[in-house]
């Protein structure tokens, strides 16, 4: 897939984690592929926000060319959007630098809206995933339709975890890979009752959650789709955006010396 996967009437991604510095460090070959960040384990504060406008940008005229090509319906987001959303502390701060500094994500949502595009979110575990904040559930209802946990059509299934999350997490308790497979006991209870609902029939399951690689603990009757944008098999550069970026932000500063 490229950047978004596209199935049908509906666009697919997860795992944006907007504003998470140390996903650069986590996954330097995929954000750099991304964003085009020459070093992304050693971003210095401005060149992490240029290589996320970078990003996101490059988002957003993806969304324009595919919704502009017609046909498209839904736009589904799978959990994980904006990092530490689930953490309150410093909260109203981050979502005011989001607006200010990174004005992709707004026009991102608002294209879809006026486009009629339904846009739905099935929160992950770095969402608040509780709605427990005021102010991180007004900035979700502004730019979804809908907040979900899971959508189960027919045959296909759309969550944040891959199905069957909640067996690896039990099956790696006390091993050195325990730490890969930790879920909030939120994630655990609608795991187990989708595993009970579904049972061995056979389902497409659309996940995010995981940003490389296939599922360890793959159920038999279970196809997976990773819908991660560190996942996706775009290879272009954006080393040329992000320099150009770079330099814009750069003069910027200086215009104000």
């Amino acid at each position: 897939m490229g950047i978004l996967e596209v199935v049908d009437e509906t666009i697919l991604t997860s795992d944006w984690h907007v504003l998470h510095r140390n996903i650069y460090w986590f996954l330097p070959e995929q954000r750099s592929r991304l964003s085009g960040a020459e070093n992304p384990k050693s971003l210095s504060d401005e060149q992490f926000v240029v290589a996320e406008r970078v990003l996101y940008n490059r988002i957003l005229h993806e969304v324009e060319r595919v919704v502009s090509a017609g046909g498209i319906t839904r736009f589904i987001l799978l959990g994980d959007l904006i990092f530490g959303l689930n953490k309150h502390g410093g909260l109203g701060h981050k979502i005011d630098f989001l607006r200010d500094e990174l004005p992709q994500i707004g026009e991102i949502f608002a294209f879809l809206k006026e486009s009629g595009v339904q846009r739905i979110l099935l929160l992950g575990n770095h969402d608040d995933f509780k709605l427990g904040n005021a102010r991180a559930r007004s900035l979700y209802e502004a730019l979804f339709d809908e907040i979900t946990y899971y959508l189960h059509e027919d045959e296909t299934l759309y969550t944040h975890f891959p199905l069957g999350y909640s067996i690896a997490r039990d099956k790696t308790l006390g091993t050195e890979d325990e730490k890969f497979y930790r879920m909030h006991k939120t994630f655990q209870k609608l795991d187990r009752k989708l595993l009970e609902a579904i049972g061995e029939k056979p389902v497409v399951n659309y996940h995010g959650h995981i940003h490389q690689g296939p599922f360890p603990f793959a159920l038999p009757n279970v196809q997976y789709k990773n819908v991660a944008i560190d996942a996706s098999g775009d290879a272009s550069s954006n080393a040329s955006s992000f320099l150009q970026e770079l330099t814009r932000a750069t003069d910027d500063r200086l215009d104000h010396i």
